[in-house]
């Protein structure tokens, strides 16, 4: 599956069982993104938003439709920014960045940004 889109987001990894088997049952294809880690570290959870259920991007509007109507959903779509997409998906490219959480990722970026930035401006006052 590619571009895939967070249609459901739980802390507890479990309530995403459900939504994900009447999805598909319906022959919409889809996964859990850190399910596992949130099982086997819990601390995990808050770090990275909790387990997250996706879809190919082609079928959001089908499946928000079918989770809705299921009572899985009770607001209208949030939709992920596009900032973030494109960040996700350049970092995870990255080999020793696929395994760690978007929230991690993005705070070592701006960890790295930060030390480049102090350490031109100590050598351009040298």
């Amino acid at each position: 599956m590619n571009n895939l889109v967070t249609i459901l987001t739980r802390l507890n990894t479990s309530e995403l069982y459900v939504p994900m088997s009447l999805l598909q049952s319906m022959n919409i294809k889809c996964e859990l993104k850190n399910g596992i880690s949130n099982q086997v570290t819990p601390m995990y959870t808050l770090s990275d938003g909790g387990a997250k259920l996706q879809v190919n991007e082609e079928d959001f509007d089908v499946a928000f439709g079918i989770l809705k109507e299921g009572g899985f959903i009770n607001d209208e779509p949030i939709k992920e920014s596009s900032f973030m997409n494109l960040f996700d998906q350049l970092s995870s490219q990255i080999p020793c960045f696929k395994t760690i959480s978007l929230f991690l990722r993005f705070a070592i970026f701006v960890i790295l940004i930060v030390t480049l930035l102090v350490g031109m401006m100590y050598l351009a006052i040298r």
